[in-house]
């Protein structure tokens, strides 16, 4: 049996000591006693408030604390902080989301059962305050994430169904340490941005399966319009210089390409040490990239849209016609990806049990908890069930009952609900 002894948490802070501070005092209640490395980049005045937090903290929690300056990437923090772990697993998370010990316990004895599993991880449900607090819990929104087992027996394969963009995959999983130090290293000089997270994650994938468990592995503090802890200037190309941050915005760069061909060849390195395969498994990842980024901008109408001129309307709808039947096509010849057909029969019989049963009329017309059709039939689609709905884990008979009713109460007392200001 593996013991939290025996897993690594690294937590990348900056300029956020309310958050930092709120999630040490989750672990220490929640007797989370492994190791955490606190990797900050925080500017002086924020670094000062989490030393004084980090003497709060010493003597109830084992804490390795370091300092980068502010301007330094994210990927280079983490591969820093991963380079100091000695403990068989390794997991990052955020410094404002929160664990669940007995699932850490669980997806550790599953990895050390299988060795074919790299990485594992469960259910990760975002939290968010919609308004202020008011009676009840309608203002309170909670929600699943996608995200999904890859488990093909062939690297490339593997690879193949990472999805696009590739935040969704990189749910804070556990990771065997050396496989994470070894990704890691391969975007360490790289800036944030979501083309290096996706050949982080494919790196990752070259050494064996990335596993989903059905367990609440995690709970994470999410925006809203209301409420924002984001600053999108501590990461400028992941976000995007002068927009939202898109993809689109992200490839327009002129570093995109140099990465590209880099982070390609340094997976392929992982994969063969022979020169001329390395050179042909180059070719087949820079393809597999493409397959995948295209397939997610054309199905969004980001790339043939821009064919047309302003005043060929009629040519602007049936190109989007065909944009989405060509949609509809990949459900079924896709059927194990994102959003392809076995996602769809998840949800059909998931609706099905929760009709039968009734508890999707008991969610959707609770009156304390705000919630649609069109909601929670996704939240099936992305779970399987109801299981994860607040209103269901709030209830005594959830089998994550006293761990999440834990999690909630600390999100309660601080939601910092407010605007984050750069």
């Amino acid at each position: 049996m593996m013991n939290l002894s025996d897993l690594t948490i690294i937590i990348p802070t900056i300029n956020r000591p309310s958050m930092l501070r709120r999630t040490l005092a989750y672990y220490v209640r929640s007797d989370i006693s492994s190791k955490i490395i606190l990797a900050d980049s925080s500017n002086e005045e924020s670094k000062n408030l989490n030393n004084d937090i980090m003497r709060d903290f010493s003597n109830k929690l084992e804490i390795e604390y370091f300092h980068v300056h502010q301007d330094t990437s994210v990927m280079k923090k983490i591969s820093i902080a991963t380079d100091m772990v000695d403990t068989e697993y390794v997991l990052t998370i955020g410094d404002d989301d929160y664990l669940l010990k007995s699932s850490l316990l669980s997806v550790m004895n599953e990895l050390d059962k299988d060795r074919s599993i790299v990485a594992g991880y469960g259910h990760r449900v975002g939290i968010r305050a919609m308004s202020k607090k008011t009676v009840g819990l309608g203002w309170i929104d909670v929600f699943p994430f996608y995200d999904m087992s890859i488990e093909n027996d062939l690297p490339l394969d593997r690879i193949r169904h990472l999805p696009v963009p590739s935040w969704q995959q990189y749910p804070y999983a556990i990771c065997r340490s050396d496989v994470l130090k070894s990704a890691n290293n391969i975007v360490s000089s790289c800036q944030a941005a979501q083309y290096v997270e996706f050949f982080q994650l494919a790196a990752i994938l070259s050494y064996g399966k990335w596993k989903k468990f059905d367990c609440l592995f995690a709970v994470c503090n999410t925006d809203s319009p209301y409420y924002t802890l984001r600053s999108k200037k501590a990461y400028p190309i992941y976000w995007g210089y002068d927009s939202k941050g898109n993809i689109p915005t992200q490839i327009s760069l002129p570093i995109w390409s140099q990465y590209i061909a880099t982070l390609t060849d340094r997976v392929a390195e992982l994969l063969t040490d022979n020169q001329l395969d390395r050179k042909d498994i180059t070719i087949k990842l820079t393809r597999i990239y493409w397959a995948i980024n295209n397939r997610y901008l054309e199905q969004h109408g980001l790339l043939s849209k821009f064919l047309f001129h302003d005043d060929q309307l009629i040519a602007k709808k049936l190109n989007m016609f065909l944009t989405k039947f060509n949609t509809y096509i990949y459900i079924f010849l896709l059927s194990d990806r994102n959003g392809g057909f076995n996602a769809w029969r998840t949800l059909f019989y998931g609706v099905l049990r929760e009709v039968m049963t009734g508890r999707i009329f008991k969610c959707r017309f609770n009156e304390s908890y705000n919630s649609n059709f069109l909601q929670l039939f996704a939240h099936i689609k992305r779970t399987g069930s109801l299981d994860y709905e607040l209103i269901n884990l709030l209830k005594v008979s959830s089998k994550h009952y006293s761990e999440f009713s834990m999690i909630f109460e600390s999100w309660v007392d601080n939601p910092c609900p407010k605007i984050h200001h750069d």
